[in-house]
């Protein structure tokens, strides 16, 4: 089973995609807007393609100077885009998810073989619904793949701080201390792009990363058995805030997907 007899709603939906010269704010507007991870940026006479994201967009900043932040809007999405990982459209899941492992990336073009710029953008988190249709399975429960480094920040933290964590630790969510409510990469940029916030941001460049983690809307993911099986658990990982907890750790697309995919534990249909 290749990946467009696998995935036909990711072949078939609509994705946007930045020009490389569109400026890094239309890109950041377009994930805020359209409540996205990552948008794929084409580039003329090449058959590679970037992506822009929330995270990469954010690691920029964090090495950016104070003294920079007002040359921020003049930047091309291609400046703050990395390569996009590629698998052919006629790859299986395992070559995919051999694409994942071997890049850390949650976001690959699946290309078609004619024209490499026609394909589609698989999220890892789309492969959550495969549980569901029985093309990938597992025994493995909750307790089994769960993440017990759970890492959090006080809700007083410095958001330059709270983001250069993350970077530092190369996390795209960050938990609340003494709460159980949690703060993704794109709540962050919801913060950081409204327009109440650009509009000050456009009057004092400086101010761009000034606020705590607390001035952030933070989402209280689902709470989950133990004991609870991953197709149980895979639709309440999908919407936001794109993981669940129970007693062991915290439960990601991420720990779904790949943890039983490299202990051997993913049976995957033919």
């Amino acid at each position: 089973m290749n990946l467009m007899e696998a995935m036909p709603e990711a072949f078939g939906r609509t994705w946007p995609a930045l020009d490389p010269d569109s400026q890094v704010l239309l890109g950041l507007l377009l994930l805020r807007s359209r409540q996205i991870d990552a948008i794929p940026v084409t580039l003329r006479d090449t058959e590679k393609i970037k992506f822009i994201s929330g995270y990469s967009c954010l690691k920029k900043l964090a090495q950016t100077p104070l003294e920079d932040y007002g040359r921020f809007f003049k930047h091309s999405c291609t400046d703050y885009s990395v390569d996009l990982p590629i698998v052919s459209a006629d790859a299986n899941i395992g070559a995919l998810l051999k694409v994942y492992s071997e890049t850390e990336f949650g976001f690959v073009w699946a290309k078609y073989d004619a024209n490499p710029e026609i394909g589609a953008f698989i999220c890892l988190r789309d492969l959550l619904s495969l549980y569901d249709q029985s093309i990938i399975s597992t025994h493995l429960r909750a307790k089994d793949i769960a993440s017990r480094d759970v890492f959090s920040v006080e809700g007083e933290s410095k958001l330059k701080h709270v983001i250069e964590e993350m970077i530092n630790r190369r996390r795209r969510r960050v938990f609340v201390s003494h709460t159980s409510r949690v703060v993704s990469d794109r709540q962050i940029i919801d913060y950081l792009f409204s327009v109440e916030k650009l509009e000050r941001v456009f009057a004092e460049p400086t101010t761009l990363l000034e606020g705590t983690l607390g001035d952030v809307e933070s989402v209280e993911p689902i709470k989950i058995d133990n004991e609870i099986e991953l197709k149980e658990a895979a639709p309440m990982v999908i919407g936001e805030p794109g993981l669940a907890v129970c007693d062991c750790g915290i439960v990601t697309p991420w720990d779904m997907i790949m943890k039983p995919w490299e202990r051997n534990e993913l049976r995957i249909a033919e």
